[in-house]
């Protein structure tokens, strides 16, 4: 499992007739590997709610996301890839049947970790504009 989590002040994601807009918060582009299981979503999400990812009065980057924090988390079957010269090889990206009911999965737990969690649409196309803050970038490989 591969993620990579921003601090933003807006996003938005568009997909056909999909919009999903977040003003400010965090986004996790979310990349599932063949072996990735439900605890290590749990995992993930653990680590993501204790990140710290916020600053504090002195602007030092020390505070976790407060509770109902938005959490736009996009699935990305490009983040696991393997480069064979300049080629990406997405052969360790978990196949779309079984990523797609772990995806939910995380959507869904994301809520009990304290967030305002939105999922894109998986295994789509989409647009996505996003205005970082910091910008503050954390990738995490479980």
């Amino acid at each position: 499992m591969k993620a990579v989590l921003q601090r933003h002040l807006g996003a938005t994601l568009r997909c056909n007739e999909t919009l999903i807009v977040v003003k400010g918060g965090l986004l996790l582009l979310l990349g599932l590997e063949r072996g990735d299981s439900l605890s290590k979503g749990h995992s993930l999400l653990e680590k993501v709610a204790r990140t710290a990812v916020f600053s504090d009065k002195d602007g030092r980057i020390s505070l976790p996301p407060p509770r109902n924090t938005p959490l736009l988390i996009v699935p990305n079957f490009t983040l696991p890839a393997r480069f064979k010269g300049g080629i990406p090889d997405f052969g360790r990206a978990l196949v779309s049947s079984d990523a797609r009911p772990l995806f939910s999965y995380i959507v869904d737990r994301a809520h009990d970790h304290g967030f305002e969690a939105k999922g894109g649409p998986f295994g789509a196309q989409v647009t996505l504009q996003v205005t970082l803050e910091g910008p503050v970038t954390y990738f995490f490989d479980l």
